[in-house]
């Protein structure tokens, strides 16, 4: 069977795992992050475990989003490095493209390159 492991933000789910939990997540959280409550049984099961329970045990390791953003900067993790790494992922994304455009020209590699070329014109402000 196993457990999983679930990285929330928000409700979003960023990530997941089954039987383990992944070490990174170990340089991110403290055991003092950890707590255990009840939860409604259909948040993560069909079926109630038993008759008549409404309520499961959910153990979870939870901090604030401005705790993870100071403890992703102690590791040397930054809004400045995820900008910098996105816009060299769409720059080598338009360097594939336009290779693959040389070698077998096509109509959709063409429509990509101007999507990504817009997406590097365009810069959004700072925001901290």
């Amino acid at each position: 069977m196993g457990s999983y492991c679930s990285l929330l933000i928000d409700d979003y789910e960023i990530g997941s795992s089954k039987s383990y939990i992944n070490p990174f997540l170990a340089l991110i959280f403290r055991e003092t992050d950890y707590r255990s409550r009840m939860v409604k049984y259909d948040k993560y099961y069909t079926h109630p475990l038993e008759e008549g329970e409404e309520n499961v045990p959910n153990n979870e390791y939870a901090i604030t989003v401005d705790v993870l953003k100071d403890r992703l900067h102690l590791i040397g993790f930054s809004l400045d490095l995820v900008k910098e790494e996105f816009l060299k992922g769409i720059k080598d994304a338009i360097s594939d493209d336009t290779q693959f455009l040389i070698e077998d020209s096509t109509e959709p590699a063409t429509e990509n390159i101007s999507q990504l070329g817009i997406l590097l014109t365009r810069r959004s402000p700072d925001t901290h």
